[in-house]
């Protein structure tokens, strides 16, 4: 299991990116630092510590800022790169202009940015950076052609995304298509799954698909939202997802997460499934 990208932390509760990191770093669950954060880099990463750090990338329009956000993350400890492909632009959302909600346009979650130091030095200087030995990963995949094409110009990993259902409306499930893209690309690529995850035999059903692991986000939030929570209240609801994917493979008679494969899941159609899709 692995956190999820969450941006504007700030608005579910006061311990931020930094007391989530730490969480993650104690349950020894990986930690994705994401681009629209409201801490920096390095805090995140002194926070941390040990922990394990993976960063994604709102891929900025300025390729030096780019290099010079790469540079830094690869510098202070973070493993992985995830690029997100499914939100080039904002999309339109009407709840959050009805409640004034606009973190980009208050600056809230550019922490990470507004530090860079080719940002803050308007590009005087030239970076040379890039993403080292970060292995890439594509975030936001849904068809199997851009799995294949992703494979095609030697990407290492891809995630089965849909942004939790908050980008397009009616845009395909992300478990609809998981199963294809495994078969088409499993065996040459590491393919992780996010999106809708809520339990932990929801865990258990995509690593019996045969993805290599799960990122779980928005549930994470509500620990730390709610008004007794905090950073340690993140650590309670991931460690229960997590005691919670141990409980239900323990009623199927699973030891291990080695024993899960394809023979334990069977996907069913309900009517309400095919009236809702007519």
């Amino acid at each position: 299991m692995v956190l999820g990208p969450v941006g504007v932390q700030s608005a579910y509760h006061p311990d931020e990116d930094t007391g989530v990191a730490e969480a993650c770093a104690d349950l020894v669950v990986p930690y994705t630092f994401s681009s629209a954060a409201t801490r920096t880099i390095e805090e995140v990463s002194q926070t941390s510590g040990d922990g394990l750090r993976w960063f994604q990338l709102y891929w900025p329009v300025n390729e030096e800022i780019t290099a010079s956000l790469l540079t830094l993350a690869r510098a202070v400890g973070y493993k992985v790169l995830f690029a997100t492909l499914d939100t080039a632009t904002m999309y339109w959302c009407p709840a959050d202009l009805d409640l004034g909600y606009q973190p980009m346009v208050m600056g809230t979650c550019n922490a990470a940015t507004f530090s860079d130091p080719i940002f803050r030095r308007k590009f005087a200087e030239r970076s040379d950076g890039g993403t080292g030995t970060a292995p890439p990963v594509l975030k936001g995949i849904r068809h199997v052609g851009h799995a294949r094409t992703a494979l095609e110009h030697g990407v290492q990993g891809i995630v089965v995304s849909n942004h939790g259902t908050r980008q397009v409306d009616g845009a395909v499930g992300a478990l609809e298509v998981l199963p294809e893209i495994l078969d088409a690309v499993r065996d040459r690529m590491t393919v992780p799954f996010d999106s809708g995850i809520r339990t932990g035999s929801d865990i258990m059903k995509i690593l019996c698909l045969d993805a290599k692991a799960v990122l779980v986000a928005r549930p994470a939030m509500h620990g730390p939202g709610n008004p007794w929570g905090g950073g340690g209240a993140l650590g309670h609801v991931m460690a229960s997802l997590l005691a919670k994917l141990d409980g239900a493979m323990g009623l199927a008679g699973i030891k291990s997460i080695a024993d899960l494969d394809r023979s334990i899941v069977r996907r069913v159609v309900y009517g309400g499934d095919i009236l809702s899709n007519l």
